[in-house]
C-alpha cells in the first residue's frame, strides 16, 4: 500500500497539516469540517478510494459524509449507512480507538460490504483510521489503494493521526454528547435534595432510579435485590420513561437469577465499584450475566453495587436494548447514585430509630457527597471534607497518601492537623509485603486501637510516633487490589474505633476517591484544552517574530505555559560551547544565568542530545526526548543548571526532521509539590511541546541563515560601492596624468614620471578588483581630521561650483587627529558630500561642524538645505533591511554602504532632518587622543 508517487514534499505537507488544522478549529458544521479532511488526505496521498464517515453509537451505524473513488464508480455510495457488525473491522477499529490495516479488503470477510465494492473496483490494500477523542468514537476514515499489502509509511500514520485527532476533537464539539460533567453533577445534586425531603425507603430507592435514568437515558433502569435464603437476585424496583405513573416500578413476573448462573458478575459486585457490558466486547468476558441478560433481553448493562454494613445486599441496573459503550462518566455517576442508595438502608431507614451517631454519620457523608458534586477547586473541597471528617471523629491529623511506584514510598498528598502538631512532608517509608497485602484485602478500614502494642505497618510506625500519633484508622479508598490511595486519621491518645467510625472513613474515602478520579478528568481536559489552544497559537508567534531572539523567548514562554513548570531554558551550541540563550527561573530556588557558557566536552547531559537520528514519526521524537532527576545529573550540568530546588529535568533536542545535527536543546525542570506529590511528565503536552521545538528549529535555521546572508549581501555592497567609488577616482587621476600637455609627444622625465603615475593608478584598479568582503582591508592609521576634509572637498569642489554651491569648515583645530582607515574614512566623507551637493540647488550652502563629544569621540556633522525623501531617512535611522526599496538604489544603497563600512571602522554614522529642514549626516569618528577643539 506505500504509494509510488509524493504528491507534496515533506515541508510541503507540514505547511498543509498545519492550514488544515488552522481551518478545522473555525468549523461550526460537520459537513465542510469532513470536507476539508477529503480535501487534505487527496492533496497529500494518491488513494483512489476515500471514505470518511461519522458514528451514532445508539444505532451502531455509520454515515458517509464526504469520499473519493476511482472513476469507473458512481460517487452516491459516499452518503451509503454502515451497520457496524460485531467482530468486523469498522467495530474493532471503534471500540479500540487503534487503526486497523488490511492487507486485501477484496479477500477479507470482515470488511462487510466494501469487500463487494473493493472487488468491483480493483482496491486491494486499505487502512481504516478512527475519529477518537477522550475514548469515544465519533467516526472513522477508510482509504484504500490499488496495490497489495498493509504497509503504510510511518510519515503517513502520524500526519494521519494529527488530522484524525483534530477531527476527533472538532466532531467532539459539534455533536450532542448527551449530559456535560456539570449537568450530570446538577442531576446528583437533584437527587440529593429531593431525598432529603423523603423519609420512606421504597420512595427513596424510587427517586434514586428516576433521577439516574434520566441522566442516562437507557432503555430502562433497575434496582436487583440480593435474596440471601434463595441465592438469587431478584428484582425489586424498575424505570421506564414509557410507563404510566400507576405501572411504574410495578411488574408481574419479576425476574429472578440464581447466583449459580452469574457468579463471576456476583464476584465482581463484591469486589468492584462498577460493573460495565456490552455485547461490543463479546460475550467472552466472565463478568457478563449472560443468564440475567437473557431474560432482560438487554444487549448492555451497567450496574453498580448497593452495601449495607459491608455485605452486598443488590444492585443497581441500568439497561440497554443495543450495545453501547459506556463513559467513564456514566460510570461514575451510577457508582455516585449507589451510594445514595446504600445511605437510604432500611437497617437504618425502616428498623427501629437511628441512633444520633448514625444520624451524624449520614449527615457529613450527604455533605461529603454534595461537596464532591459541586466542587469547583479539587483541593479545598478535600481539605474540607478531611476538616469535618476530624471534627466529626475527635481526631488531631488526618492525611492523603499516594504511593510512588518508582521509590515504593507514599507521598503525603494533603494533610491537616491540629495546631500542637508539626508534621513533616517527608514520606512514608516502603511497607513491608505483608502489611501490603493486609491493606489490599482489607474490606474495611483497619482500626488500630493503641499503636504502642501494634505489630502492623512497623515501616511507619516512627514516622508516626515523631508526629505523637497513638491510635490510627486507615482506609484504602479504592475497592481494587491496587493501592491507589490511602487515608490515614490519627488520635494523640489510644481510643477505641466503632464499626461505625470505620464504615464513616471508608464512605468518606470512597467518595474522595470518586471525586479525584473526576477532577482527574478535568485536569486532563484541561490539558488538551490548553494543548489545542498553545500549539497552534505558538505556531503562528513563531512564523510571526522578527528575529531569533523573539522567536526563541516566545516559543519557550509558550511551552513553559503548556507544561506548567517552574524553570525553563533553550540552550544552543556550536564549536564545542554552549550557550543559554533564554531562560525562565525564579530566584533563589530556580536561579539560571543567561549567557552562561558551557562547555560541551564536560557535559554528559547535552553530550546525549549532540547527535540523534532524525524525529520521523511521533514515537521517535518521544525516544529522543531525555527526562533524568536530578540527583542523576553529574557535578557539571549542576553547575551551569543551578536550580536547587528542582526534582527532575527533562530536555528535548532542538532538531529539524530531516537533520541529524542538533541545533541545541530546551531544558525543562518540575520541582516538589507543596505537601510532597512528585510530578510527573504529561506524555501528550510533552509531545505538543516536542512539536513547537521541531518548528522553533526550523525557523531558528532559516532566520540565522537569512540573517547571515543579509549580512553578506550588505558586505558586499559595501564592498561593490567602495570599489566603485576608488575605480572611479583613479580612472579619474590615470586620465589627468595621461591628459597631462607634458606627456603628449614628449619624452622627458617629467613626462615619464607622469605616465608612471597613471600606470600606479592603474595597477591600483587591478588590486581593487581582486579583493573581497572577506580580504576587506581594515588595517588602523592615524589621520588628521585638517587634510581628511580637505582630500574630501578637493574631490566634490568642482561639482560645487558647477552647482554655485558654498562649502565652510566650522571649529576645527589643526591638530585633530583621528584613528580611522584612509582612504576608507576619506571616502565616506566624500560620499556624504557628493550625496549633499546633488540634493542641494544653486547658492544654497553645505557647512562642516566639527566638535569634540568626549574624550574619545570627535563628532563631524555635515548640513545642507537639499531635498531628501523622509523614508530614506526613516529606513537609514531605522537600520532597515537592504531590501528596502529606498534603499535598492543609490543615493540610499551609497549611503547604507557608508555606514555598514562605518561601523566596522568602529564609528557611527546618522541621518536625521532637522526643525528648520536642514538635512543632517553626522560621523562619530573615534579619537586617538584627547584634543582640545
Amino acid at each position: 500500500m506505500t504509494l509510488s508517487t509524493e504528491r507534496l514534499g515533506h515541508a510541503q505537507r507540514l505547511v498543509a497539516l498545519q492550514s488544515t488544522l488552522e481551518q478545522i478549529r473555525l468549523q461550526q458544521q460537520i459537513e465542510p469540517l469532513l470536507a476539508l479532511a477529503l480535501e487534505f488526505i487527496q492533496a497529500v496521498f494518491s488513494y483512489p478510494l476515500v471514505w470518511i464517515a461519522t458514528y451514532n453509537p445508539d444505532r451502531r451505524e455509520l454515515t458517509g459524509v464526504h469520499g473519493a473513488m476511482p472513476k469507473t464508480e458512481k460517487t452516491a455510495w459516499a452518503q451509503q449507512g454502515l451497520k457496524v457488525l460485531p467482530g468486523d473491522y469498522f467495530d474493532q477499529v471503534l471500540l479500540t480507538g487503534q487503526p486497523a490495516v488490511i492487507a486485501d479488503l477484496q479477500q477479507d470477510q470482515r470488511a462487510g460490504q466494501w469487500q463487494t465494492i473493493a472487488s468491483r473496483t480493483e482496491i486491494e490494500g486499505a487502512l481504516i483510521y478512527p475519529l477518537w477523542h477522550h475514548n469515544q468514537p465519533y467516526g472513522v476514515i477508510l482509504m484504500g489503494s490499488h496495490h497489495w499489502g498493509g504497509n503504510p509509511r510511518p510519515e503517513e500514520m502520524t500526519h494521519l493521526s494529527i488530522l484524525c485527532g483534530a477531527l476527533g476533537a472538532a466532531l467532539h464539539d459539534l455533536q450532542p454528547q448527551g449530559q456535560s460533567p456539570g449537568q450530570l453533577h446538577q442531576s446528583l445534586q437533584a437527587a440529593i435534595g429531593q431525598l432529603t425531603l423523603i423519609s420512606g425507603f421504597e420512595e427513596r430507592l424510587t427517586v434514586v432510579l428516576q433521577f439516574l435514568h434520566q441522566a442516562l437515558s437507557p432503555a430502562q433502569t433497575s434496582l436487583y435485590w440480593l435474596d440471601t435464603q434463595q441465592q438469587c437476585f431478584w428484582q425489586r424496583l424498575f424505570y421506564r420513561a414509557e410507563m404510566s405513573k400507576r405501572s411504574r416500578g410495578k411488574r408481574s413476573t419479576p425476574i429472578e437469577v440464581p447466583l449459580s448462573d452469574i457468579q463471576h458478575f456476583h464476584q465482581a459486585l463484591r469486589t468492584e465499584p462498577v460493573v460495565a457490558v456490552s455485547e461490543i466486547q463479546g460475550t467472552v468476558s466472565t463478568k457478563a450475566p449472560a443468564r440475567l441478560m437473557h431474560q432482560m433481553r438487554r444487549r448492555s448493562l451497567l450496574s453498580a453495587p448497593l452495601m449495607i454494613n459491608q455485605q452486598l445486599c443488590g444492585f443497581l441496573a441500568v439497561e440497554g436494548t443495543e450495545p453501547r459503550v459506556w463513559r467513564d462518566q456514566e460510570k461514575q455517576l451510577i457508582q455516585a447514585f449507589a451510594q445514595l442508595a446504600n445511605l437510604a438502608s432500611p437497617t437504618m431507614m425502616e428498623e427501629g430509630l437511628p441512633s444520633a451517631s448514625n444520624n451524624n454519620h449520614n449527615r457529613l457523608i450527604f455533605q461529603t457527597l454534595q461537596s464532591v458534586a459541586q466542587s469547583q477547586d479539587w483541593t479545598q473541597t478535600q481539605q474540607q471534607i478531611m476538616e469535618q471528617v476530624c471534627l466529626h471523629l475527635q481526631s488531631q491529623w488526618m492525611a492523603v497518601l499516594s504511593p510512588d511506584p518508582r521509590t515504593g514510598q507514599f507521598q503525603i498528598v494533603q494533610q491537616i492537623h491540629t495546631p500542637k502538631l508539626k508534621p513533616s512532608t517527608d514520606p512514608f517509608q516502603p511497607l513491608s509485603e505483608v502489611d501490603r497485602n493486609m491493606i489490599r484485602r482489607s474490606e474495611q478500614a483497619i482500626a488500630i486501637d493503641n499503636l504502642t502494642d501494634d505489630l502492623r505497618l512497623l515501616a511507619w510506625k516512627p514516622k508516626i510516633d515523631a508526629l505523637g500519633i497513638k491510635a490510627l484508622l486507615l482506609s484504602h479508598t479504592t475497592q481494587d487490589q491496587q493501592l491507589d490511595q490511602i487515608l490515614l486519621l490519627g488520635g494523640l491518645t489510644p481510643r477505641s474505633w466503632t464499626t461505625a467510625d470505620c464504615d464513616l472513613l471508608d464512605r468518606v474515602g470512597q467518595a474522595l476517591n470518586a471525586g479525584r478520579q473526576q477532577h482527574r478528568l478535568q485536569v486532563e481536559n484541561q490539558q488538551q484544552k490548553r494543548l489545542n489552544t498553545i500549539v497552534p497559537q505558538s505556531l503562528i508567534r513563531q512564523d510571526q517574530a522578527a528575529n531569533p531572539k523573539q522567536l526563541v523567548t516566545d516559543a519557550l514562554q509558550d511551552m513553559v505555559e503548556m507544561l506548567s513548570v517552574p524553570a525553563a531554558a533553550v540552550v544552543f551550541w556550536e564549536g564545542g560551547q554552549a550557550e543559554i540563550a533564554a531562560c525562565v527561573a525564579s530566584p533563589p530556588d530556580f536561579d539560571l544565568a543567561q549567557n552562561t557558557p558551557i562547555d560541551m566536552a564536560q557535559d554528559a547531559l547535552l553530550q546525549s542530545l549532540l547527535t540523534l537520528g532524525p524525529p520521523q514519526i511521533q514515537e521517535d521524537a518521544l525516544q529522543n526526548i531525555v527526562a533524568v532527576p536530578v540527583q542523576d545529573l553529574t557535578p557539571e550540568t549542576r553547575l551551569w543548571l543551578n536550580c536547587r530546588a528542582l526534582e527532575q529535568v527533562l530536555a528535548i533536542p532542538i532538531l529539524e526532521s530531516d537533520q541529524h545535527q542538533s541545533l541545541g536543546a530546551v531544558i525543562f525542570g518540575n520541582n516538589f509539590r507543596p505537601g510532597g506529590d512528585s510530578r510527573t511528565w504529561d506524555l501528550q503536552l510533552v509531545g505538543g511541546a516536542a512539536m513547537l521545538v521541531r518548528h522553533l528549529a526550523s525557523r531558528y535555521r532559516s532566520m540565522v541563515s537569512l540573517k547571515r546572508n543579509r549580512k553578506q549581501l550588505q558586505s558586499l555592497n559595501c564592498l561593490n560601492w567602495y570599489q566603485y567609488r576608488q575605480i572611479e577616482r583613479h580612472c579619474q587621476t590615470a586620465l589627468t596624468y595621461q591628459r597631462d600637455p607634458q606627456v603628449q609627444g614628449a619624452a622627458s622625465p617629467a613626462a615619464q614620471a607622469l605616465l608612471a603615475k597613471s600606470q600606479a593608478a592603474i595597477e591600483k584598479i587591478e588590486q581593487l578588483m581582486q579583493i573581497d568582503s572577506e580580504q576587506f582591508p581594515l588595517e588602523e592609521t592615524s589621520l588628521p581630521i585638517a587634510s581628511l576634509l580637505r582630500q574630501s572637498l578637493a574631490r566634490v569642489s568642482t561639482l560645487a561650483n558647477q552647482r554655485q554651491l558654498w562649502t565652510q569648515v566650522h571649529n576645527l583645530t589643526s591638530n585633530s587627529t583621528a584613528t580611522g582607515v584612509n582612504p576608507k574614512l576619506e571616502q565616506i566623507l566624500y560620499e556624504l558630500l557628493l550625496a549633499a551637493c546633488y540634493r542641494s540647488q544653486a547658492g544654497q550652502r553645505i557647512d562642516i561642524w566639527c566638535r569634540l563629544a568626549d574624550s574619545q569621540w570627535l563628532e563631524l556633522s555635515i548640513t545642507d538645505q537639499g531635498l531628501i525623501n523622509p523614508q530614506m531617512i526613516a529606513d537609514l535611522t531605522n537600520r532597515s533591511d537592504v531590501d528596502a526599496p529606498t534603499l535598492k538604489s543609490p543615493p540610499g544603497k551609497h549611503l547604507r554602504a557608508c555606514q555598514t563600512l562605518m561601523k566596522r571602522l568602529g564609528g557611527q554614522l546618522e541621518f536625521a532632518q532637522l526643525d528648520d529642514g536642514r538635512v543632517l549626516s553626522r560621523l562619530m569618528l573615534p579619537l586617538k587622543s584627547s584634543l582640545r577643539v
